[in-house]
């Protein structure tokens, strides 16, 4: 009995001591179990951190590429606004801020300023009547400006924050003097709206596994968060300040610990340029496994080792979404490019990303790397480029090519000669940061090739003309020496005077007001000097444009009545005996010679004087008319002997005339030639003491169309039913031409480049389109080509249909290719609609 209550006893001390080492066990294998599902949900978490904050820097680096690209877009296009302006100043005479505003228009610049030798503002325009002198103060603050002045071939080009606002500003040299041009816009708005392409919308559409919720600041405020309430919080009024202050406690795996708002939340940060990146987690979405492994305890062992399977392909296919995401925004980026291919050197594979159904045909069926590109080279590059191209695509050495650059480009010409520019950008795979990664992207260049091209034809052009001219300068310079050393010795003696009488007031005024009554004769010089080199060397070119006689006489009247009031001199302007004034010629230079003639007579007339000059019409028929321009001055005439010479370059009557009347002997040379161009005919009677009369005859077309279209109909009545085909790429730009046409009774057919309008013209019968509007630059095929198609058309209207370019480029050698393409007209941007209309009646009527 004993011995089995003894065995009873020993059972249940085994029982007891089985339950408490199975107690002990199990609060030990739950203890074990609790801290291994709590540290692996926290490894788990920081990794999942660490892509995150991976994926942030990924973004960040997307955006900040893409912001400053359109930063150097809209830099380099205020460089060229800039250098329009430049050339602007050399054609006009500016004398008001109003030309400048209306330039400032015409470019959509926000502000221009023009500063002077000194750097002080001599002419300012703003769009916004707004007085930026905070911006200028700002500008000027650095030496860019006065280091363009002194180095006139640079430029300088920056964008800039002040006082909340951004703006792009440009600055170059001046031409037409000694100073800079300031051209500047405000990109404040720009810089908000980036509705579809900022951080936020980089982001959206992103779902982060455990509820993840992600911060970027700049340090001061949240730029971008999936907390909307969070994003434009300033920093103070946000938890995550206290990172930064040290008061929130670390935790394990390298991420903190932090409470807000009575929850507690794990999160980790990096700091990525200027940026600050949080990816914070809750802790029940931190721990969200860790109570149901204790409760199944070993039995949930098994099931946990299936969980961390399904885990594991859980967290695989949410990279693979990530993935996809990247793939996708990198696919919207590489929409610009022709080719975006992805190439894995180590394995020798490419990928395709971006890819053109040409380029597909010659390349997707070759899988290593080495062979695509060989291939892509010898069946795509031209023969010419093949070789540096080949040596352009080797990956083994190009770690050593890139140095410190980001990447390496190469521009080349296809078979079909078109321009690409190829670019080699390495990256680093996620998976494997010692794992590279090459991209090569390729884009269409050809435009921009066919500018430069262009750009360096002229300049061989120049070159050659320059080369002719040499010779008449070199003669010119032997001619005028004397006069160029007068004037210089008298500035360098007159400086020995004023240092030797420095503390002279008066005496340094007198010596300072010679010095600047020299350099004007310098400057008189120099501007006679270039015109007579252009004559010489066949740079003038004479033009066939409308213009108005009484407009142009009214134009000398008020240039030369400046002179004429300052010596009291009597100027007379008649015209009355003109019959036709509306003119085809070339007015420029016609301006030119009346200034000349009338200049002079009031530079060489007697003070208290009189000038008196006459236009008329000596006679006329159906197409041209003879006018004759007299200019009577009762100055100090030219003796019989000069008179021989009076047109010859660099001669007057004797050497006080030149110091008396500050001229250099070029004006009637000038005038002279410009005549004889124009088939004219320049004559004088002239005795000393008395005065001078030049009489000036000169053969000019009439302009008909002017007066036949006045004769005929109004303009609006020709418009009525009239069949016009609108050839134009810029949508807004062909809703309005379209809308003001039909609004007059037009009937518009549209066409979006010269391909399709060449097309369309080739595919309707004769006489199915009245008049053709052209635009110039547009993609597929540009105006001037179209307009080549059409007149070698064999179609019946091909030479005689009318065609009016409509171009934003205005100059001189553009409307001469315009012309030279078969065009009637050429008119430029922005469109003055009454003129169009006006133009299309004279072309129809005729």
């Amino acid at each position: 009995m004993r011995r089995l209550l003894s065995n009873e006893s020993k059972n249940r001390r085994k029982l007891q001591l089985l339950s408490a080492i199975i107690i002990i066990t199990g609060y030990l294998i739950l203890y074990v179990v609790f801290q291994i599902t709590s540290n692996s949900e926290k490894h788990n978490i920081s990794q999942e951190a660490d892509e995150v904050l991976e994926f942030l820097q990924s973004s960040c680096q997307k955006y900040d590429d893409y912001q400053l690209g359109n930063q150097v877009d809209n830099l380099q296009n205020l460089q060229l606004k800039a250098e329009n302006l430049c050339r602007y100043l050399n054609d006009i005479v500016l004398s008001s801020n109003d030309q400048l505003a209306q330039f400032e228009e015409d470019q959509s610049l926000t502000g221009i300023w023009i500063l002077d030798a000194d750097l002080n503002t001599e002419y300012y325009a703003d769009r916004d009547q707004m007085e930026r002198s905070n911006l200028l103060e700002q500008i000027l603050s650095e030496d860019n400006a006065a280091n363009v002045q002194q180095y006139p071939q640079k430029s300088y080009a920056e964008r800039i924050v002040l006082d909340d606002s951004s703006y792009d500003y440009v600055i170059i040299a001046r031409e037409d003097r000694d100073g800079v041009i300031i051209c500047y816009e405000d990109v404040t708005a720009d810089d908000e709206d980036m509705s579809e392409f900022s951080l936020n919308s980089l982001l959206s559409g992103d779902s982060f596994r455990n509820n993840a919720i992600i911060v970027i600041t700049d340090g001061k405020q949240v730029l971008c968060s999936n907390a909307k309430e969070q994003v434009g919080r300033m920093m103070e009024k946000c938890p995550a300040v206290d990172i930064e202050d040290g008061e929130a406690s670390d935790s394990d795996h390298g991420m903190f610990q932090m409470t807000s708002n009575g929850d507690n939340w794990y999160g980790k940060h990096d700091i990525y340029r200027e940026y600050y990146l949080y990816v914070f987690y809750k802790d029940s979405d931190v721990f969200s496994n860790r109570q149901s492994v204790v409760v199944m305890t070993l039995a949930l062992y098994i099931f946990g080792c299936l969980s961390l399977i399904i885990l594991v392909q859980y967290i695989r296919r949410s990279k693979m979404k990530r993935k996809e995401k990247e793939y996708h925004l990198i696919n919207v980026i590489a929409s610009i490019y022709s080719a975006n291919l992805a190439l894995y050197p180590e394995e020798n594979i490419w990928k395709p990303i971006v890819m053109s159904k040409r380029l597909e045909k010659v390349i997707s069926h070759i899988t290593q790397a080495d062979r695509m590109l060989d291939t892509f080279n010898r069946e795509r590059v031209a023969p010419a480029y093949q070789e540096a191209f080949g040596e352009f695509l080797k990956l083994k050495d190009l770690e050593e090519r890139l140095g410190d650059r980001r990447f390496i480009g190469y521009t080349f010409e296809d078979v079909e000669g078109l321009w690409y520019q190829a670019l080699l950008i390495p990256q680093k795979s996620e998976q494997d940061d010692h794992k590279q990664i090459v991209m090569l992207v390729i884009r269409d260049v050809s435009e921009q090739k066919r500018k430069e091209m262009t750009y360096q034809e002229d300049l061989r052009v120049t070159a050659e003309e320059a080369e002719r001219a040499n010779a008449v300068k070199t003669d010119f310079l032997k001619r005028m020496s004397h006069d160029m050393r007068t004037p210089i010795n008298g500035i360098r003696g007159l400086v020995n005077i004023g240092k030797n009488h420095i503390h002279d007031v008066d005496k340094i005024e007198e010596c300072l007001d010679e010095i600047m009554r020299s350099s004007d004769m310098l400057v008189d010089l120099v501007n006679n000097v270039l015109n007579m080199s252009k004559l010489e060397s066949g740079g003038i070119q004479l033009t066939e444009e409308a213009f108005d006689l009484q407009e142009m006489l009214n134009d000398v009247e008020r240039f030369v009545n400046v002179q004429a009031e300052r010596k009291q001199i009597s100027l007379q302007i008649n015209s009355a005996e003109v019959e036709h004034y509306h003119l085809i010629g070339s007015p420029l230079h016609i301006h030119q010679i009346f200034q000349n003639i009338i200049e002079n007579a009031v530079k060489f007339s007697m003070d208290s004087g009189s000038v008196n000059v006459v236009c008329r019409e000596l006679a006329s028929d159906e197409n041209t008319v003879e006018l004759e321009m007299v200019c009577a001055d009762t100055g100090i005439g030219m003796s019989e002997e000069f008179q021989k010479h009076v047109f010859e370059a660099f001669v007057q009557e004797d050497t006080s005339v030149r110091t008396t009347y500050s001229g250099i002997g070029l004006g009637l040379a000038i005038t002279k030639k410009l005549v004889n161009c124009m088939d004219g005919e320049i004559s004088f009677e002239s005795e000393r003491g008395i005065g001078t009369v030049f009489t000036v005859k000169l053969p000019v077309q009439i302009d008909r169309a002017y007066y036949q279209l006045s004769e005929k109909k109004d303009p609006l009545q020709v418009m009525k039913g009239l069949q016009i085909l609108l050839v134009e790429d810029n949508e807004l730009n062909m809703e309005i031409t379209e809308y003001m046409m039909t609004e007059q009774g037009a009937v518009v057919t549209e066409a979006w480049n010269g391909k399709e309008a060449a097309d369309i013209y080739e595919s309707c019968e004769s006489g199915t389109f009245d008049v053709i509007l052209m635009d110039i630059m547009m993609p597929v095929m540009n105006g001037l080509e179209a307009a080549r198609c059409i007149r070698a058309s064999e179609k019946e209207d091909a030479q005689s249909i009318p065609i009016i370019a409509l171009s934003a480029n205005a100059f001189d050698d553009d409307i001469a290719q315009s012309l030279a393409a078969g065009m009637n007209m050429h008119l430029a941007k922005p469109l003055e609609f009454q003129k169009v209309i006006e133009a299309i009646a004279v072309l129809v009527v005729q």
